[in-house]
This record gives structure tokens, C-alpha cells and sequence, in this order.
């Protein structure tokens, strides 16, 4: 009996010792098997990433040794120190020509990938060429975009993205294909790492309209050309001064001066709201039917919900006065304008109700719906009669508005200078710098190259700046703008031309 039990007990006794050693021996063996999997020999390299660079610049490469188990660890080299630097990867241009940048493995030195980089001029500028800029779901529903880096040398190749692709899509070439109704905004940006980039706004439509069907609006032989711009960029109540005014006004006089229409213009600073009715009947008292009356406003605007909502903030305005309103605008001007009469508005609150695709009120509650403070006042007008249908006095007015109400037209700081972010895109439409007015020679907007710029292309060409400028912040990590320009009037009314 006694050895019976013995003889079970050495029995367990091995068993226990089997046990313990199993999982020992299965441990060892994933371990070896999985150092084994992390040491894969390297076959091969892949690399991605641009191959210009400018000089001045680094651009990122990015590199993967297959299979993904084998070592990732690389030695990075150039075949011209001279010409372009590496560091992990990252390439900095130092002289115009070319190099191979290659890209070795650590755990095998047969292993290696050459990527060649080609060193440019440093791009300072990139500027997109559209045939339009809208596409319908009904007709054509492709284009393709063309861009252009500067300077001459730069280079010439780009990374383009939309910005809502269930709008739009767009391809590595450029070409823009329309997927809904809708609008997405086009950003197109150079590889050779100077971060230089445009933008443009696209809109997707089902169908055209009857007013976009509609020829350009011709203006008489007749016709004498009458501006007037006014400047009110004085501190009141909690507004900053605007140091923007005195740019707009010098750039959009110097503008409106290069053009073939031969406009008139009188410049006025710091009226009073009864002074800037005065100056609107003495500027404009000698036009007759035939002739355009222009009304540029740069300054200080009312933004609130109040009676005074998208008033011109007048110069002796220290508290909540000196307002001169938009009804009060839309009558003087009707009174002293006979013919068509173009109005500029680069204020606070200076939209009213009309919608994103650009048509006024109509009482459907199919579109957003903005104050009505101030391009209302252009509506229908009777003394006796004030009608809001959304009907313009014929097509007498032709309105742009910086903003929508509750947003600010933005004064910015660019290099040296400061600018209404609205006028600066209304002059650089108009193919002039900023803020010299100068003319380059081609109008940015005008995209039928008519050397013509009608209220529509002038329209976009503001938005497609602003859009621009919201881009060039975001990138750098700014707060971008809460401005979206307004337009009512007959598209095709020329505004500009040379």
C-alpha cells in the first residue's frame, strides 16, 4: 500500500514537472519567433514627397523599408552638399541644380533608394486661371483649373485640394468635377516648401438662371463717369480708429483713375452724416440719365439690430448719433442720381437681406436671410409707399456690401500698410497693386478677358481674395475673418474697364 502511494505520488511529481516546463518552453519559442518577425531583412525602400525644393526652402521626405517589420532606421545622404542639404529626411535647397538625395538602411547597406530633387527658385506667389466660376449639375460639369508660380524659374508643379469633396472634386492636374449643388473653395499649393498657395471659391448650381443668361447691360456712348469716395475712419464710442481708410482711399482713387471710363472723382475725409449728404448732392449735381454715379464709403458702420443698423458712421458720432442711415442714402441718391448709381460699402453691418446666391428677399424662406438695413433701402422706394418685395428701382442700383449684418469689415496689416480687407480685393480684381493703385497690366477678375469687369466678376474677385486671405491665416494659425461680401443688381453691369 505504502508503495502504491509512492508510486502515484512520483507520478504527479512528473507530471508537475512536465506542466512547468511547458510554458516555459512555448514562451521561449514566441519569443524567438517574434524577435524574428522584428528583425524581417530589409528588401526594399519606398520614398514620397516632392522633388523640388526652393532655394531657401526644406521640404519632408518620407520614407518606408519593406516589409514594415524590418528595421525602419536609415542614413540619409546628398550627391552635392552644395547644392541641397538632408537631415532625416528633410531637404533644404541652397543653389540652383540637381541632386540625388538617397536613402540607405542601417541594417543593410545594399539596401538603398535614390529620390531626385531639383533645387528652384523660391516660388513668391501662386496664381490659379479658372474659364469660371461656377459649374452647373445641368450642363458641363468639368473644368479644369490652371495655375502659375512666380517668379519666372520657380517651380511649376502643385498639390491641389478641395475644401468640401462632396461639392467638388478635384484631381492632381487641376480638373474640378461637380458632384452637388453647392460651393467648396479650391486651394492649389506649391511643393517646393515655400508654403506660397491660391485660392479660389466655386459654386455648383443646378441650372442657370434667367439673369445670368442675360447679355452684359450696355452702357450709353453718352455716358460721363461721376465718383465719390468718402473716408470716415475715426475712433468713436469703442471702435479703434481704422488705419485702413487712408489706403482705401488713396489705392481704389488711383484705380478707379487708371480706367478708359475717365472718372470724375472727388475725395472727401471725415463728413458728418449731413455732410456726406451735402457732398453726395454736389458731387453728382451735374448728372443726367445717361450718366454713372459712383458712391464709395470706407469707414465705420453700425452694426447693430437697432434703427440705426448699417448706418455710415458720421464724424462727430461719440455715442449712438450722427448716423446717416440707408434709407436716407438710397433716397438722396435716387433724388440726385438720374441714370445708374454703383454703391461701394466697405463698413461694419453693411449687408441686409439678401441671400448667399445673391438675389434679394423674396419671401420663400428658401435662402439665409440677412437684416435688410441697408440694400432693403435700395428696394422699391415711395414717399408714400415703402415696399421690402425684394424689387430694386428697376436696375438703377447696382450694390456691393463688405459684409452680411453682425459682421465686421476687417481691417488688416499687410507688410508696411494697412487695408479693408474688402477694398483690397475689389482693387486687386481690378489688376491694380495695393495701395498704390497702380495697374499690372491684366484685371484679376475679369475672367471672359474682356478687359472689362462686371458686378458679378467683381463680386467674386472680392470673394475669392477674402477667401484667399482666410486661407493664408488659418495656415498660419490666425483667426480668420468673418466676412462674406454682398451683391445685388444686374450681374452683367459693367463696372470697370480699360
Amino acid at each position: 500500500m505504502k508503495k502504491r502511494i509512492l508510486s502515484v505520488l512520483m507520478i504527479l511529481a512528473l507530471l508537475l514537472s512536465c506542466l512547468a516546463v511547458v510554458p516555459a518552453t512555448a514562451e521561449k519559442g514566441a519569443a524567438e519567433k517574434t524577435a524574428a518577425v522584428q528583425n524581417a531583412a530589409p528588401r526594399e525602400i519606398t520614398i514620397s514627397g516632392s522633388h523640388y525644393v526652393g532655394i531657401g526652402c526644406a521640404i519632408k521626405l518620407r520614407a518606408t523599408v519593406l516589409p514594415e517589420s524590418a528595421s525602419q532606421k536609415l542614413t540619409w545622404k546628398t550627391s552635392d552638399k552644395k547644392i541641397a542639404t538632408v537631415d532625416g529626411g528633410k531637404v533644404t535647397g541652397l543653389k540652383k541644380g540637381t541632386v540625388k538625395i538617397t536613402a540607405v538602411s542601417k541594417a543593410d547597406s545594399t539596401v538603398k533608394k535614390v529620390w531626385k530633387i531639383t533645387v528652384t527658385k523660391k516660388t513668391t506667389s501662386v496664381k490659379i486661371t479658372a474659364p469660371q466660376d461656377t459649374l452647373y449639375l445641368s450642363g458641363k460639369k468639368t473644368m479644369t483649373l490652371k495655375a502659375k508660380a512666380l517668379p519666372s524659374g520657380a517651380a511649376q508643379s502643385f498639390v491641389w485640394k478641395s475644401s468640401n469633396t462632396k461639392v467638388l472634386k478635384v484631381s492632381s492636374s487641376g480638373k474640378v468635377t461637380a458632384l452637388k449643388v453647392g460651393e467648396a473653395t479650391i486651394t492649389c499649393s506649391s511643393v517646393d516648401g515655400s508654403r506660397e498657395l491660391d485660392v479660389i471659391t466655386i459654386e455648383v448650381k443646378k441650372k442657370k438662371t434667367e439673369e445670368e443668361e442675360e447679355e452684359e447691360e450696355e452702357i450709353s456712348s453718352k455716358a460721363k463717369y461721376y465718383a465719390l469716395l468718402i473716408g470716415n475712419g475715426q475712433e468713436y464710442v469703442y471702435q479703434q480708429k481704422l488705419a485702413g481708410v487712408a489706403y482705401d482711399l488713396k489705392a481704389f482713387k488711383a484705380a478707379l483713375g487708371g480706367l478708359s471710363q475717365n472718372w470724375k472723382i472727388t475725395v472727401k475725409k471725415g463728413l458728418t452724416a449731413n455732410g456726406m449728404v451735402s457732398a453726395i448732392k454736389k458731387a453728382f449735381k451735374d448728372a443726367t440719365k445717361d450718366d454713372i454715379c459712383l458712391f464709395y464709403y470706407s469707414g465705420h458702420g453700425d452694426d447693430s439690430t437697432g434703427a440705426s443698423g448699417g448706418s455710415l458712421v458720421g464724424i462727430n458720432c461719440d455715442g449712438y448719433s450722427d448716423f446717416l442711415k440707408p434709407t436716407t442714402l438710397a433716397k438722396t441718391l435716387k433724388s440726385v442720381c438720374p441714370g445708374k448709381v454703383i454703391v461701394l460699402l466697405d463698413s461694419c453691418g453693411s449687408g441686409s437681406y439678401i441671400y448667399e446666391n445673391g438675389s434679394l428677399n423674396s419671401n420663400n424662406g428658401s435662402s439665409r436671410n440677412f437684416t435688410g438695413k441697408v440694400m432693403s433701402a435700395f428696394n422699391y422706394y415711395d414717399e408714400n409707399l415703402y415696399s421690402n418685395s425684394g424689387e430694386l428701382l428697376g436696375s438703377k442700383f447696382a450694390v456691393l456690401a463688405a459684409c452680411e449684418h453682425g459682421m465686421t469689415s476687417t481691417d488688416l496689416k499687410i507688410d508696411d500698410y494697412a487695408c479693408g480687407a474688402f477694398t483690397y480685393g475689389m482693387v486687386l480684381s481690378m489688376g491694380c497693386d495695393y495701395p498704390s493703385g497702380t495697374y499690372n497690366g491684366h484685371m484679376e477678375a475679369d475672367k471672359d478677358n474682356n478687359n472689362a469687369l462686371t458686378l458679378k466678376e467683381t463680386y467674386n474677385g472680392i470673394r475669392s481674395v477674402i477667401n484667399e486671405l482666410n486661407a493664408v491665416l488659418e495656415y498660419y494659425g490666425y483667426e480668420t475673418m468673418d466676412q462674406v461680401t454682398q451683391m445685388h443688381g444686374t450681374s452683367g453691369l459693367v463696372l470697370f474697364k480699360h
